[in-house]
Parts: structure tokens; sequence; C-alpha cells
């Protein structure tokens, strides 16, 4: 038939050392063919070509090649290309590099020491309660259940069953209207019959009016349960918590699928403009949540059905691929959000896969980049309720910062880019067995010790890790404070238009590679390093306070949990203070969920706080330049602002 298009070529294509084999159609990128098959492809740059960490050796068949990207020169002529630059023209044999891989990830599901790995499947973690401890809201969750024992209809009361059941509940919990679906009207009359007239009732609360979400037979009172949900641009974690007694019961994290669309927020936006690339996001998240669910629940012993409410903390983007709304707009001057506080929906809405009834909430954002993981950790750790002035920093995958107390709250985000997240650094890698965290130097800059994440062998260097090596070079004068390698010094090895420190010799390293800081890799870092500190540099300016009226400093994020403070101090990553006024707090998005889950006084407080805290937008503030500027050095052009470093005190 004129006109009919011609149906492309499929293939077989087998995915190595796996061997996991997916078919494709001619044409298709080696990355797309490794997502359909399942197969966890580190791509930072959603195929872009641009991180170069898609890398496969071709065993055999025929491809074509979208050019080479950012592939390493003694790659090529090797066989290794880049995944998402080889379009599929044969059936092939291809084997996935093994730093290509997503590998375990620690992964912070509660308070500072609630360190686990997750990936692939649901990571084991611990329950802290640090956060559970520092601020304390009344019991009182979002959805509650009511055990009702209601008179049968006599000639004396003919009350309609409808408003039977209101009836006891407005007595019950001592609210003037109470409301039922149309879904349980048409069944109320044969089911209160069956149960005789004894049923438990699930309803949420809201302005004065219960709202009747599910009816069951019988007493099921003691079968009431909640998901606090940290939906994170890297990870994802889910923990199950009792909403009868407030107790978290098991939690589960792993990375966010969506990562094979791309590493950061920007690529996930752009990817959700292609057609049904926002489906894509939302199913892959969906997925992770589910998944993770699922998992949390079968181990405390619990129903998914009996699953009430969900709480969500994320940043603005990942809300609005969670609930399939185009963030196109997130990226684009003025940089404004769909919406800062999405409505409370019905998990079939949503597509979670729970009980379809049960209700699925966000926390609140504030702005296109300050979202309800930032609100969530405001309310997490009482600083929106403190006399005390606050500081809080999410080392995320981005840098978010509040600042401020029970009278006013401020917020920014600082583009930290993912330096400390292991991209765009010669070694980077992620928090994953084998990530140099800690290491020492001696007096001349010689490698003492190296400690990882696992004790493997050195495979890369994760973000405290830099900020140790960081440190270290600083005190023992291998670098200047303009972070350049001192010329000459016998630690530094290579070119001198190439200068570079060997942090693991190949013969040790688990990829037979040195495990290397580059001159440029340290200029990286220092943009990094100088954006936070910049961006928590604006926000106490413009509020006319100073570091030593901070009484608190919040660290949270994975990130935070394994940083060496007095190094990050020194390089001049966080402000100078005290030590003993910076705090670990852990997954505080994680923590603010939990608490909204639980208390309709803190869901309160963090719409509260999304409506009072002001944000300030970075990128059209100078001032905000020439902080970042001033902070390119190490810890800071001014040493004023850094007299324990200037002292030689806070660099171990």
């Amino acid at each position: 038939m004129k006109g009919a298009s011609v149906p492309l070529a499929k293939h077989s294509v087998e995915f190595l050392p796996m061997k996991r084999s997916v078919t494709a159609e001619t044409g298709t990128d080696l990355l797309s063919a490794a997502v359909a098959a399942g197969i966890p492809i580190a791509s930072h740059c959603g195929g872009e070509g641009l991180c170069g960490r898609c890398r496969v050796r071709i065993v055999s068949g025929r491809f074509g090649f979208d050019g080479e990207g950012v592939l390493p020169p003694e790659d090529r002529g090797s066989g290794v290309h880049l995944a998402c630059r080889s379009r599929i023209g044969s059936d092939a044999v291809v084997e996935v590099m093994p730093e290509s891989l997503l590998a375990e990830e620690n992964i912070l599901t509660g308070g500072a020491g609630g360190l686990r790995r997750a990936m692939g499947e649901p990571g084991d973690v611990s329950l802290c309660a640090d956060l559970d401890e520092m601020t304390k809201f009344p019991l009182d969750p979002l959805a509650r259940k009511v055990h009702l024992k209601l008179p049968r209809p006599t000639l004396d009361d003919p009350v309609c069953d409808e408003h039977r059941v209101e009836r006891a509940l407005k007595a019950a919990l001592r609210v003037p209207r109470a409301r039922l679906t149309m879904a349980d009207i048409r069944r109320l009359g044969r089911f209160l019959r069956d149960a005789d007239f004894d049923i438990t009732a699930t309803v949420c609360v809201r302005d004065g009016v219960a709202e009747v979400r599910r009816i069951e037979a019988g007493d099921t009172s003691a079968r009431h349960y909640g998901l606090a949900v940290d939906v994170g641009t890297t990870t994802v974690v889910v923990q199950v918590v009792d909403m009868a007694s407030g107790r978290s019961l098991a939690a589960k994290a792993a990375a966010n699928a969506q990562r094979r669309y791309g590493e950061d927020v920007i690529t996930r936006i752009q990817h959700a403009g292609k057609p049904g690339g926002l489906d894509e996001l939302a199913d892959a998240v969906l997925g992770t949540i589910r998944h993770l669910a699922l998992a949390a629940t079968s181990e405390a012993g619990v129903s998914l059905e009996d699953v009430s409410v969900v709480v969500c903390a994320g940043n603005p983007t990942m809300t609005h691929l969670l609930l399939r709304i185009d963030p196109t707009f997130l990226r684009r001057e003025p940089y404004a959000a769909v919406t800062n506080s999405p409505p409370i929906l019905f998990a079939h809405e949503v597509g979670l896969g729970l009980h379809p009834r049960a209700r699925v909430a966000c926390v609140p954002g504030i702005s296109a980049y300050v979202g309800g993981d930032v609100v969530g950790g405001v309310v997490a750790t009482g600083m929106a309720e403190s006399p005390d002035l606050s500081l809080l920093i999410d080392l995320g995958t981005n840098g978010e910062i509040a600042l401020g107390n029970r009278e006013w709250l401020v917020a920014c985000s600082a583009s930290a880019g993912p330096a400390f997240e292991g991209c765009g650094v010669t070694c980077g890698m992620r928090a994953t067995a084998g990530a140099v965290q800690r290491v020492a130097l001696d007096g001349r800059g010689r490698v003492l010790s190296v400690e990882t994440i696992g004790n493997a062998a050195p495979a890369g260097i994760c973000g405290s890790g830099y900020i140790d090596l960081l440190g270290e070079l600083l005190r023992t004068g291998v670098i200047d404070r303009a972070g350049n390698f001192v010329r000459g010094h016998p630690a530094v090895r290579g070119p001198e238009d190439d200068p570079r420190f060997v942090v693991a010799d190949a013969r040790d390293a688990a990829g037979g590679r040195d495990i290397v800081i580059s001159q440029t890799d340290i200029k990286t870092l220092i943009n990094s390093k100088a954006a936070i500190f910049a961006g928590a540099s604006v926000l106490m300016s413009r509020m006319g306070v100073s570091r030593a009226d901070l009484k608190h400093v919040y660290l949270a994020g994975g990130f935070g949990s394994t940083l060496d403070v007095g190094k990050a101090v020194a390089i001049g990553m966080l402000p100078d203070v005290p030590l003993d006024r910076i705090h670990f707090v852990g997954n505080s998005s994680l923590g603010g969920a939990k608490k909204a889950l639980l208390s309709e006084r803190a869901w309160r407080l963090a719409h509260e706080v999304a409506g009072r805290m002001t944000y300030f937008e970075l990128s059209t503030d100078n001032r905000f330049m020439e902080e970042f500027v001033a902070s390119m050095f190490l810890p800071h052009t001014d040493m004023d602002r850094f007299p324990s470093a200037a002292g030689g005190g806070r660099v171990r």
C-alpha cells in the first residue's frame, strides 16, 4: 500500500556479564536496549553523550555511531563505546563495563545512624529515632480508624443508614459534620446488615468534616498503617508506620529507577518533554515505591490493604513527575511550578497499587527549586518553632538551604552541581562499595591510609572522600589556598598541564587504574563547595545575621552522614561555628514526611512553613556571584570568616 511504513527489523542483543537478552529494532541505541532489559546502567546525562558513564565493549554485531561523545581517547579503537551513541544494526553481544553498572548505594533511611546499602533489591535498613526525639507532635494521624457499634434501625429510630453512620462518627470524633462517599452509600444497606452493624470506618478530618474513606466489617482499628516516603532524585526510601502507636515498623530503600533516564532533574525534565517521557518517568518512580512498599510491609507483617495514607516528600521535579504533572516550566524563566501544594489524592489516581481509596499526600514546597523535602526538614528539625536561629543544609543531588526560626524563614537552592555525587570528576563515584570515604596523609603529603565503603578495593572517590582529601591536601601543603598543586611537590605526578595526585595505585585498585584527583577535579569541587557556602552566606547577609548568631547548623542527606565536619569547615564548605552546633539529622525529608503522616498539626505546620518561607532566586542575585567568587579559595578569600582554620586548628 502506497505510503505504508516498512517495519524495522528486530535483533537480539545479549548483555554481558549478566547474560541478559532483549529484542530491539534496527537503529535503537544500546542505552535504551539496556533499560528495556532492566540493566542498571549509569547515564548521568540521560543519554546525551555528555557524561561518558555508559561504557560498553562490543563483542560482536554491527552498529552505527552518533559520534563518540566524551569517550576517553584511550578507549577509542579498543572496542569500547558509549551505549547512548551506539545504534543497533544486527544481532549483537555487548559487555557492560563494571564501572558503568549502578551498584549498591549507601542510603539514609532515618537519622544520622541509619546508613544501609540498597540498589536493585530493597535494602535492609535500621530505624533511627534521631528526628523523632528532636521534635514532638501530638499523635493525630492524617487518617484514623474508628470502631462503631451502631444501633439497629427501629420504628422509633428509622434514621437512614447513611445518617446512622454519620451520626455515630460525629459523636465519636466530636466534629460537626461527617460525609460518606457514593461508593460506600451504594453498598451500605446490605453491608451493615451482614456486619451486624459492627463496623470500622477509616476517616480523614478536614475543616471539621469527617470524610469517610473506607468502611470495614468488625473491629479493624488495630490494623492501621501508613507509609512515609522520601522521593529523592537519586534514591527512594519507604517507611512503614503504625499509626495507632506512631512506631516505625520497617523501612526499605533503593535507587530511584528514574536514574536510567538521567542522573539530575534537568535531564529528567528534558526526557519528560519527549513523547511518552512523562509516563515513563512516573511509572519508573511509582514502580520503585511499590517495590519498596511491598518489601517493607512484608517484613513488618502488614498487608498493603491496611495502608490508609501515604505521605511523600521530594523536590519539586520529583513531586511533579510522581503525579504526572508536566515539569517543563520548572527550568524555564521565571521558574514557576505548576503546583507547590498538590491536592490529597486517592491511591488509584496516582497508580500506587495500594487499596484504591488509600490517600496519597505530598508535603508542600515553596518554589520551583525548593520543595517538600526541604519543608519536611524544617518541620522535622523543629527550627520553624524554635526561637534559636538555625541553618539547614540538605547536601543531596543539589544544595538546598533554609535559614530562620519561629519568627521568619528563608530558603534558596544553590546550584552546587553533581561533583560531590561522583559526576564530572575523574574518579568520582557514588557512595557504593569500594568508594574512598576517608584519606589520611603524612606531613609530606604521602598517603598513610585509605578507607573505603565496605572495606573493598578502591574503585573511586565519593563525596565525603573528596572533602577529606581536599582537607588533607591543603593541610599538608600539596595544594595552595587557590586549589592549585604546588609546583615541584614530590607527591604530585603527571605533566605540568595535567598534574594529579594518586590516592590509590593501580595495583591496589579494583579497576586496575590509578585512583586520582586531578587539577581540574579540584577546581570542580571548589566550585561546588563555593556554591553551597555562598548560598548560605547570601541568606545570612540578606537577613542581617552572622555565623555567630547561628545556634544550630543541621546537615541533612546521605552525604552528610559520613562527612568530616572539621574538614568541611576547613575548606570553606560550612560556616565556621563551634562543632557542637553542627548536627547530622540524616534523612530529614523522610523525617518530615513521617511527622506529617502522624500528626495533623505537623501537616498544618508544613503548609504554614511553605506559606511563610521566602525563597531567594540566586541566579538573579548579584550578591551571590560576589560571594561565590570570594568562596573560590580554601577556605575563603576573607580568612576572618574562618578564624579556626586560619589558626590551623580545624583541619585534622
